[in-house]
């Protein structure tokens, strides 16, 4: 099978390192491109960030997104020629609305009061004491490239209005990892989706990437 790996843009592509690794190691062809690039796009963001995950992008693969990457999957699922969406404790699609609107309230306020004059966000880490990061990825290589990959963001990747787009009946399915992406599995049920979950957190793929590539290959098959 082909997988194309697809990092939130509010991290870095090493999110997939582990599991790309795993997945390459019994046979699976991936491909993984950086969005960091896109922070600094100077019009669309979501347009950005989409022309990036498409760069030498394999047709017929399945296109795996975690987090915030979920909004990106149709458009680049329909330039790819894709087999087929996986939604990682990712949001999904909320196309016609900004990203900030998706947010829980306390993390909307926190990001307002955190953005400096010029609009930029410190890096996704830093939002989180520490010792939380250590406990999410006790592994202090994988907790140092993790965060030292992740980019200073802008206030207007939250702002921007997501362009309107086709979703709902695009071939999916959605792996769970954690509590806080309860709603976003339940409404990927009701829509008739097959469904998985793992009794994780959101950063599993970086804590326990061989248990995630196995679950997106069963959820597959």
């Amino acid at each position: 099978m082909i997988f194309h790996l697809i990092h939130s843009p509010l991290v870095g592509s090493t999110t997939w390192d582990g599991v790309g690794d795993y997945l390459m190691s019994w046979g699976h062809e991936v491909t993984a491109p950086s969005l960091s690039p896109g922070i600094s796009a100077s019009e669309s963001f979501h347009e950005t960030f989409v022309e990036l995950a498409c760069i030498d992008a394999p047709e017929e693969a399945w296109v795996v997104g975690h987090s915030g990457a979920g909004q990106l999957l149709p458009d680049v699922a329909e330039r790819m020629h894709a087999n087929g969406l996986v939604y990682v404790d990712a949001g999904l699609p909320h196309p016609g609305r900004p990203r900030l609107e998706d947010l829980p309230d306390d993390l909307a306020t926190m990001l307002q009061e955190v953005t400096d004059e010029s609009g930029e966000i410190p890096p996704w880490p830093s939002w989180f004491p520490r010792e939380v990061l250590e406990d999410l990825i006790p592994d202090e290589v994988t907790l140092s490239r993790f965060v030292s990959d992740c980019p200073v963001l802008k206030m207007a990747i939250f702002t921007e209005v997501i362009p309107e787009f086709e979703w709902r009946d695009l071939p999916s399915v959605y792996l769970q990892l954690s509590a806080g992406y309860q709603r976003h599995a339940a409404h990927a049920g009701r829509l008739g989706w097959r469904v998985s979950s793992i009794d994780g957190h959101h950063l599993w793929p970086l804590d326990h990437p061989g248990e995630v590539a196995r679950a997106l290959v069963e959820l597959v098959q």
